[in-house]
């Protein structure tokens, strides 16, 4: 439950530091920086949902 709530948390302020990044003008490390912890706060929010793959679908089989 609680990994829930925060995974919902941490991508609202993820979506929120997207659109600062968004609203500032011009290119400078501000925007940049706003976009970059927005993509890898959004990234590591979902990362926990994600299934764990079993010993055989991690092997390539050529």
């Amino acid at each position: 439950m609680m990994k829930k709530v925060l995974a919902i948390v941490a991508a609202c302020v993820a979506i929120f530091l997207l659109y600062q990044g968004y609203i500032i003008p011009g290119i400078s490390l501000t925007r940049f920086g706003y976009i970059g912890a927005g993509v890898i706060l959004f990234i590591a929010a979902f990362v926990p949902f994600l299934p764990n793959l079993s010993e055989e679908e991690r092997t390539r089989k050529f």
